[in-house]
Parts: structure tokens; sequence; C-alpha cells
């Protein structure tokens, strides 16, 4: 009884874990969505970079995400502690039922040493002893799980095992479109993940169900289905920031093969322009200028898509709010390069225009 009123308590506990738990995942949403709106107003800085404001509020961001960083890790280690003390009292339970096993054989041992003298003793002693083999049978069977005719190694398994034969045909089904479709990596690996998080998603209200409908006396069956529970929920943490991270990689793949395209148009440009000179098609100073030229519009060309690359990472809709920051902050910095890269170049320009025309 004892033990029972343990274990109930435990059961509120974990509730209030859990309950604390969905609080800050409703208010890390929240502040996702904040720092969303937020990629609007930073938009205003595009063209003069204000680094210091936009530093300090990031670093006050930051901080609040690192303080929230913290609070899931404490309550994720409440709910290991929980699960901890719910298998301590499964053990102390199961110690305690082999001491009333270990009881329960030697009543049936000295009941099989008592002397039956007339048939009527001999009949009342065969009772007894098979009331005390069920009686032993059902102390044996209390808490176990025992596999299941259809091979399972228990009923939690079983209940599954739809659900894990699905998402391996999904996950196979992605592998063949990658090759058919000639996916990039970061395609592919959205995916991936995208799969990943249905199914811990699916397999989490699987297991809250099953639960909820297990005996409280199940106590090893229980423990493996809270078990798999927490190990569901934090997978679900886990791929959620990496989808997030893929989609900022997604993003990238699109600037850097427009940046490639620049990069080879630009070589072929040059490699034009040099070989016009070599053959004497045009003079010194016009391949100076067609260079000067070219270098200002490569550069503003790569400003361009740059600045393309800044605007689509603001409007990302991403759910871990310190990959947003962080992909916003390094996209900025390399406009906030570009732009001073053109500007070089710009001048440079001007300057060569204004020596030619003194």
């Amino acid at each position: 009884e004892e033990i029972q009123k343990e274990k109930r308590a435990l059961e509120e506990q974990r509730k209030d874990i859990h309950a604390n738990r969905n609080l800050w995942d409703s208010f890390k949403l929240g502040l996702a969505k904040g720092f969303n709106s937020l990629s609007v107003a930073v938009k205003g800085y595009s063209d003069a970079w204000s680094e210091g404001v936009i530093h300090d509020y990031f670093a006050r961001e930051f901080d609040q995400i690192q303080a929230l960083n913290q609070e899931e890790k404490k309550l994720t280690q409440e709910i290991t502690a929980s699960q901890q003390d719910i298998i301590k009292v499964d053990t102390q339970s199961e110690a305690k039922t082999k001491d009333l096993i270990q009881a329960k054989k030697e009543e049936i041992a000295q009941a099989e040493r008592e002397v039956a003298s007339t048939p009527a003793l001999l009949a009342a002693k065969n009772r007894k002893l098979q009331q005390l083999n069920e009686e032993l049978k059902a102390l044996q069977q209390l808490g176990t799980i025992r596999e299941t005719p259809d091979g399972f190694a228990s009923q939690t398994d079983k209940v599954l095992s739809a659900l894990n034969e699905r998402h391996e045909k999904e996950l196979l089904k992605i592998r063949e479109n990658k090759e058919r479709q000639q996916q990039t990596q970061a395609q592919y690996n959205k995916a991936v993940l995208a799969e990943d998080i249905r199914f811990h998603t699916q397999r989490l209200g699987i297991l809250e169900g099953l639960e909820k409908k297990t005996a409280r006396t199940r106590l090893r069956q229980l423990a493996d289905i809270r078990a798999k529970m927490t190990e569901s929920s934090a997978k679900i943490l886990e791929l959620q920031r990496k989808l997030d991270e893929n989609e900022v990689a997604l993003l990238q793949e699109q600037r850097d093969k427009k940046l490639a395209i620049q990069e080879d148009t630009y070589k072929a440009t040059r490699a034009q322009i040099e070989l016009n000179y070599a053959n004497l098609h045009i003079t010194q100073q016009q391949r100076d200028m067609l260079l000067l030229s070219l270098e200002e519009s490569n550069s503003r060309e790569r400003l361009g898509i740059l600045k393309e690359y800044r605007k689509d990472v603001e409007a990302l809709e991403l759910q871990t709010g310190d990959v947003k920051i962080q992909a916003v902050k390094l996209s900025g910095q390399k406009v906030l390069e570009a732009e001073l890269a053109n500007a070089k170049d710009r001048a440079a320009q001007q300057k060569a225009i204004e020596t030619m025309l003194s």
C-alpha cells in the first residue's frame, strides 16, 4: 500500500512537470513568432546596417533564449528524475514481490508436509495446495512483461509495430525520391527530418494513450512506456532544431548556386576583355575601364544576391529562436561586407573616370 501511495505521488509530480513543459513550449513558440516579426523590422537596416542596435537587441534575446534552454534542461532532468523514482519504486515493489513468492513457496512446502489421515483431510489438503499454487502463480506474474503470441518482446512493441513499419516504408520512399529527382542533400534531409518528426509525434500520442489504458499494477510495462515517451519527447525537440537549421541550409544552397553562376559569368567576361586586349581589339585605357566596370558590376550583383538571401532568411518561420537569430546576424554581416566591397569598386571606377577627364 505504501508503494502504491508513493507511485501515485510520483504520477502527480510527473503530470505537473509535463504541464510546465507544455507551458514552456507554448512560450517558446510565441517567442519564435516574435523573432519573425522582428525580421521585418530588421529589414529597415538593409542599406545602412546599424550593427550596434541590432547587436544589442540580439544579445538580449540570445540571453533570454539561453535562459529558456536552461529551463528546458531543468525540466528534462526533472522528468528523468521522476522516471528514476518510478523505476526505484518498481524495483522495491519487485523485491517485496520476491519475498512474498518465497514465503508462498514455503507455505506450500509446509502444506505438502502435512499428514492427511482420512480421505476428507486429503481432499482438504489438495484444495489448499491448489489455492496456494494459484496464489503463487499470480505473484510470479505480477508486474511482468510476457512475450506476446506474435513474438514481440512486449505489448508496447506490438502496438508500435505498425507505426514502425510505416516509418521504414516512408524512409525508403524518401531515399528513392532522392535518386530519382536528384535532390540536394539539404532537400533530402528536409524530407527525412519531417518524416522523423511525424513518426515520433504519432509515437508519443500512441504511448500516451497506451499509458492511460495500462493497469497500474503492470509496473514494468508502465516503466517501458514512460521511457519510450521520454525518448520521443526529447527526439522531437532535437529534430525540430535540425529541421530549422536545414531550412537555413536550403536557402544557403540556393544562394551559393547563384553566387557560383555570377562568378562564372565574371570570369568569362574578364577573360574575353583580356583576349580582346591581347588581340589589339581594344586599347590599354579601354581595357582598364572595362575591368573597373566589370569589378563594380560583379560586386553589385553579389550584393543583390546576398540581400535577397538575407530577406529570405528573415522571412523564415522557425520554431527554434536562436537558429533564426544566428542566421539573420550572419546574413547581415555578409551584406555589410558586400556593400563595402561594392563601395570600393564604385570609388575606384569614379576615380579612374575623373583621372581620364582631367
